[in-house]
């Protein structure tokens, strides 16, 4: 600062030397003040490809830019811009579904369709952020499986076993997470069959490597047997078949013969003839021949009455038993006896009663009017039977009926009850126990309706029917019409309210000289009541209660938050200072006098990083997060500017583990703590190194240690394995063999050998016979 030729640049008081106009020396003393050059750090963001203008400059690129202004004081103002420059790199997402998921979310959009799906989002920075979802949306799939195993083994599906048959919905995780179904529809198969066989006495029947000779039911199990290589069991219905022995007793006369089986006998005596059977065993002909001189014939006949019998030239019409003696083509005597019946011939007679419209059937004869019929069937006996009908008709009646009643009624016709309008007809029964006819003719008369819309003021009054209403609402009254029945009337009330006004008037002192409510004029402030006539007839009050305002003035100190700004009518402050508005006020609408005095305050910014664990959440003020990301929050500090809170949320998966695990019955399986035994499905929640919780699913299948015992009988030479043992001797015996599904399976095994039978036949035969043994013949 230079005054008189002097420089001065520190502040404080400085003093100066001049000469006044008499020559002589003054000393002058100033004040001088030295404002700071004034520096201002700024952060700024701007996103790649965009720009940021400090003063009159652009910035483009990431930097610290220092700008120079001119403060207000005039001094050097020094803005210090650290501009940030954001590049956000795009974001490639592949994602699979299921299409019962709903989809999958970005950026606010879902998408549920295969397919590369891109998106761009405004990033924390407001940049542009692209994200490339390539999305692959799988559908649950429902299959059907159809096998069939053998008794003893199991199926196995998705890590789990089934070894009894039905049907089993099972469901299962397939691509995209989709949750799938199966249907296995489980045959299990143990082959099995019923063998009826028969064989001659003395034959034997040979099945597998069993040998049978007796009678009796026996069970095969032959290993392997069947079409899907199980073994079939066969159950044997062994029968015996006996040789047929058939007693032929003939009569002959002396000289003649009888042949049997090629053989010819003409002497009276007993003979034996060997044939075969249509089962191919022995059929035994026991023959009895006897040589005498008369032939006897005996005839059982029946015949009607009226008919006749012929025995030779006799004729015989009544019952009884004859003899007629003729002489046989071979010449021996031959004795007829005839036992005769005969039958009569019944008649009977029917007296019936139908009603008209009815019939009466006798025999193929059908009959519905009175009279006296006659037919002729056929008896049991095979002979006519003669049936007389005296048939009577009774009349069926028929009453016609005309009835009135109210709506609401009812009248009954026998069983019947009818409400409304129309012809009916009932079918009753007559003391002659035909149908009696009752023909209705049913007239239900309406129940007159009136309506009644009906307006008063507040205070007055309605009647219908000697009721008295005073409120509003809808009535109804059932009073008496003239045909008898009720008749409703229905009152729709409307009581007009009274009308009150209540009038809230302001107005300036300066403005108005008065408000006037019907000849009155009112002008100070004050409660006034008057009683008007509305346009509906009523009485209408109107209660008014005056305000008359002064011109208020009103001080105001504020603060605002830095790049804030504070409104005092149409005026906007955004700098520290003290200000004044001439106004007109909200409330009364005169003019108002504001005086401003305005502080600025700055803005404050936390930033938080948290970890939680799935299902968990973390709260920020009044909102909660449960999901990865960056989110930010605003509230206001104490002091009422910004207070920005930035949160980094990571969400810690919670590991799922599916165990599927197949054990034998007597093990256990371990899942932490847990030991488990049987089959089934099971959870346990661990920990995990993350400290978030850890799901293990378990899926328990204990196979079956199978115990089999079998009873097998075989012959001295045969023998009989098990495993890798064969046995060949009678005894008891344990193997512990593997089974199918990985167990043990015990099998006790009790044989019995029995010694090849050995059996001594002596037999007698005529010259020319044979006699067979199996396929041997002698």
């Amino acid at each position: 600062y230079t005054v008189n030729g002097q420089t001065f640049s520190s502040p404080g008081i400085q003093s100066y030397t001049v000469t006044n106009a008499l020559g002589c020396p003054q000393i002058r003393e100033f004040e001088l003040f030295v404002t700071p050059t004034v520096t201002t750090e700024l952060e700024a963001n701007i996103c790649l490809g965009e720009s940021y203008s400090l003063g009159n400059q652009t910035f483009f690129a990431t930097g610290m830019y220092p700008v120079t202004f001119q403060a207000a004081s005039g001094c050097d103002s020094i803005v210090n811009l650290n501009l940030t420059a954001h590049f956000i790199p795009p974001t490639i997402l592949f994602e699979s579904i299921c299409a019962d998921q709903g989809g999958v979310a970005v950026g606010g959009q879902i998408f549920n369709e295969t397919g590369t799906h891109v998106v761009s989002m405004l990033s924390y920075y407001g940049c542009d952020s692209t994200v490339a979802l390539n999305l692959e949306v799988f559908e649950p799939e429902f299959i059907r499986i159809d096998t069939t195993i053998c008794e003893g083994s199991f199926f196995e599906f998705d890590f789990n076993y089934y070894s009894q048959p039905g049907t089993y919905l099972v469901g299962f995780e397939g691509q995209g997470g989709c949750w799938n179904e199966a249907e296995i529809n489980l045959s299990v198969t143990a082959p099995s069959g019923v063998l009826n066989a028969s064989i001659c006495q003395g034959d034997t029947l040979r099945l597998g490597n069993s040998f049978y000779t007796a009678a009796g039911t026996y069970t095969k199990v032959l290993p392997g047997a069947s079409v899907r290589g199980c073994d079939s069991t066969v159950t044997i219905n062994l029968g015996i078949i006996q040789p047929v022995i058939t007693p032929l007793s003939v009569q002959i006369c002396p000289g003649q013969t009888y042949s049997l089986g090629g053989q010819t006998y003409s002497a009276a005596g007993n003979y034996e003839a060997f044939f075969t059977a249509a089962s191919g065993c022995d059929s035994i002909v026991n023959l009895t021949i006897t040589v005498t001189d008369l032939i006897t014939n005996t005839l059982n006949i029946a015949i009607c009455e009226g008919e006749s019998y012929t025995v030779g030239t006799n004729i015989f019409t009544q019952t009884g038993t004859y003899q007629d003696t003729f002489v046989t083509a071979a010449g021996c005597d031959s004795l007829v006896i005839l036992n005769l019946t005969v039958h009569p011939n019944p008649e009977t007679d029917l007296d019936v009663s139908i009603c008209e419209g009815e019939s009466f059937s006798v025999g193929n004869s059908t009959y519905s009017t009175s009279g006296v019929y006659t037919d002729i069937l056929q008896a049991t006996t095979g002979c006519d039977s003669t049936v007389t009908l005296n048939l009577t008709v009774l009349p069926v009646f028929t009453t016609p009926l005309e009835v009135s009643i109210c709506s609401g009624e009812s009248y009954s016709v026998g069983s019947s009850t009818y409400t409304s309008s129309g012809t009916y007809t009932d079918i009753l029964s007559s003391l002659n126990g035909c149908d009696s006819t009752v023909i209705l003719q049913l007239t239900v008369l309406d129940t007159p309706y009136t309506t009644l819309d009906i307006t008063v003021c507040f205070g007055e009054t309605y009647s219908v029917g000697g009721t008295v209403y005073t409120q509003s609402g809808t009535y109804s009254r059932v009073l008496t019409a003239a045909n008898g029945c009720d008749s409703i009337v229905q009152l729709n009330l409307t009581v007009l309210p009274e009308i009150r006004q209540n009038l809230n008037i302001t107005y300036c002192a300066n403005e108005a000289s008065g408000y006037q409510v019907g000849n009155m004029l009112y002008s100070q402030t004050g409660n006034y009541v008057d009683t008007l006539t509305a346009l509906n007839g009523c009485d209408s009050i109107v209660t008014l209660n005056l305000v008359v305002h002064p011109v208020p003035v009103t001080n105001l100190t504020a603060s605002i938050c830095e790049s804030g700004s504070y409104t005092v009518g149409n005026s906007v402050y955004t700098l520290a200072g003290n200000y004044s508005d001439t106004l007109s006020t909200t409330l009364t609408g005169c003019d108002s006098i504001v005086n401003l005095t305005l502080n600025v305050t700055s803005f404050y910014e936390t930033n938080l990083a948290r970890t939680i664990c799935d299902g968990e959440s973390f709260s920020v003020g009044s909102s909660t997060y449960t999901t990865n990301g960056t989110f930010q929050n605003t509230f206001l500090a104490v002091d009422g500017c910004d207070s920005i809170v930035n949160l980094v949320l990571t969400v810690l998966p919670i590991p799922v583990t599916n165990l599927q695990r197949t054990i034998c019955d007597g093990e256990s399986f371990s899942v932490g703590s847990s030991v488990y035994t049987a089959s089934g499905t099971y959870q346990n929640v661990l920990t995990a190194i993350s400290g978030c919780d850890s799901i293990v699913n378990l899926s328990l299948t204990v196979n079956p240690v199978f115990n089999t015992t079998l009873n097998r009988v075989i012959c001295d030479g045969e023998s009989v394995p098990v495993g890798n043992n064969t046995y060949t001797t009678s005894g008891t015996y344990t193997n512990v063999l593997t089974a199918a599904n990985g167990c043990d399976s015990t099998v006790v095994l009790n044989l019995t050998v029995n010694p090849i039978p050995v059996t001594n036949l002596v037999r007698t035969v005529c010259a020319g016979q044979s006699f067979t043994i199996g396929t041997a013949t002698y």
